[in-house]
């Protein structure tokens, strides 16, 4: 038995960790790492039993947040997310993901799901409403219920002293996907408890097609594209210190030649 979907806050990781040092052998790696200070950053490892495609279209600069396209063989794609928003973080946050949230309502995602730690310990999430005269947990709250999402787990997930708080959440558009949530005490050596969930996916690639454009390489000019690539100024897709952003860079510049 294996964990098919694996979400991480505060990953504490930088450009200097590798994918394959992380010990999960078996998964596919998706990382947003933070860039600006040290400490944060979210991860989703995808068992590679299943289709994942990163969504980095979706999200966004100003939120610790990572999206993937879960295809399935016979339904529509689940959209999958992490996030973590740090303690005090300000007005900003619930502006970004209100934003964040309002570009995926205008895709075709019928089923979004997404875990994190928001750290908004003031809630009622049986009435999703604040229990403290608090303009940060309200505007949240007013964003759950404006993207119709439910929140599927209830128990605490960090206690200090003696005080419990649900920080840990599970918000999806589809809550009939969700079944199973408990939160598992001392489950490894952190100041939150892992949260478990059962999701129904269906292994494999959709069947559904999509057009797609298909380059004819045998009609190419082999020579001319050659010279095309000579004066291609490549050190310009390697400007930011990012590896994915370096490959879409790489890319851009091979299809305008």
């Amino acid at each position: 038995d294996h964990f098919p979907i694996i979400a991480l806050t505060e990953t504490w990781l930088d450009s200097n960790y590798l994918d394959c040092e992380l010990g999960l052998h078996d998964y596919n790696i998706h990382r947003n790492d933070r860039k600006s200070s040290r400490g944060g950053g979210v991860l989703l490892a995808v068992h590679k039993d299943l289709v994942s495609i990163r969504r980095m279209d979706l999200e966004q600069d100003s939120l610790e947040i990572l999206f993937c396209e879960i295809q399935q063989r016979t339904r529509d794609s689940v959209l999958f997310g992490v996030v973590y928003r740090p303690p005090g973080a300000n007005l900003d946050f619930t502006l970004s993901f209100r934003n964040c949230l309002d570009k995926i309502s205008r895709t075709r995602f019928s089923s979004v799901i997404l875990a994190g730690d928001f750290n908004f310990p003031n809630t009622d999430w049986h009435t999703v409403s604040p229990t403290l005269n608090d303009p940060h947990t309200l505007d949240f709250c007013s964003i759950v219920i404006d993207h119709f999402l439910s929140q599927c787990n209830f128990a605490p997930t960090r206690t200090v002293n003696g005080t419990a708080n649900i920080l840990d959440l599970i918000l999806t558009t589809s809550p009939s996907l969700i079944s199973n949530t408990q939160v598992i005490q001392d489950g490894f050596v952190s100041d939150h408890h892992p949260v478990l969930f059962d999701i129904k996916l269906q292994r494999g690639r959709s069947c559904k097609s999509s057009p797609r454009q298909v380059y004819d390489f045998k009609k190419a000019n082999l020579k001319y594209l050659n010279e095309l690539f000579h004066w291609i100024p490549w050190n310009c897709a390697f400007l930011e210190d990012d590896v994915n952003s370096a490959a879409v860079n790489v890319t851009d510049l091979i299809l305008a030649a």
